[in-house]
């Protein structure tokens, strides 16, 4: 069995950064990666217990993110608190309260997102959750996977800022070994 997006949509629904939700699009981005290279499947409780790592795990990596790129910082335990209340299982609850301090999956999401799209497009798709980026909003995730396409990669690239730089070497201490 796979966690398919529209299963876990609404665990990250819960507990945004940003009022307009436009993390959802990087989120579902990100999930459709690990759906492509079979993260998202589970068989037996340890498999699903791995799977709702790697979900947390893209929490904490957008999050962190925020606080290094935008000085935005908020709680990443929320979100597992918020998963853990949904489950039946106690002993499934007990498992989601130990990934809390589990960066073994944080280093796997940057494995495979190093191998799919390389270091700077990761930076470029994180980015790409705020409007300001192209001067436009990007409402729909369609429009956010063709922005991530776009010349403006280049030029964005091209003018890396200080708060932007602070933010690329928080990333490139995660994928160090590109």
């Amino acid at each position: 069995m796979k966690l398919t997006w529209d299963c876990v949509k609404p665990h990250f629904e819960k507990d945004l950064v940003w009022v307009d939700a436009f993390e959802m699009h990087w989120y579902q981005y990100i999930w459709s990666i690990l759906d492509e290279a079979n993260l998202t499947i589970c068989n037996s409780l340890a498999e699903k217990i791995a799977v709702y790592g790697r979900m947390f795990a893209i929490v904490r990596i957008y999050k962190e993110f925020c606080g290094y790129a935008f000085d935005e910082h908020s709680d990443f335990e929320i979100f597992f608190d918020e998963v853990a209340e949904d489950e039946n299982s106690e002993e499934i609850r007990d498992k989601i309260s130990e990934l809390i301090e589990d960066f073994d999956f944080v280093y796997t999401i940057f494995e495979v997102l190093s191998e799919r799209l390389g270091r700077n497009a990761t930076y470029y798709s994180l980015w790409l959750t705020r409007p300001d980026v192209l001067g436009r909003e990007i409402e729909t995730y369609k429009e956010y996977v063709g922005a991530l396409e776009d010349e403006n990669y280049v030029d964005f690239m091209n003018g890396l800022s200080t708060p932007k730089l602070t933010s690329y070497e928080w990333i490139s201490e995660y994928m160090r070994g590109e």
